[in-house]
């Protein structure tokens, strides 16, 4: 479902976590639902895409940024 905080843990197994205001779903969960975060970041990192690179013949350009699109 994705990486969210414990805010309070109500008893042995089970856990209130802090979700979006978007989900719509109640925060408690038992604990056999939830997993340990594993130290890896290069697992959980976004990556952001590659630089765009145009060719028309006359030299390559980076673009930069993209105002608009048809």
């Amino acid at each position: 479902m994705g990486l969210y905080q414990i805010k309070k843990k109500l008893s042995l197994y089970v856990y209130k976590l802090k979700l979006l205001t978007e989900i719509k779903i109640h925060p408690t969960f038992y604990i056999s639902l939830l997993q340990p975060l594993k130290d890896n970041p290069i697992t959980y990192k976004v990556l952001s895409p590659p630089p765009i690179i145009v060719d028309n013949g006359n030299g390559s350009y980076f673009i930069n940024l993209i105002n608009d699109m048809q």
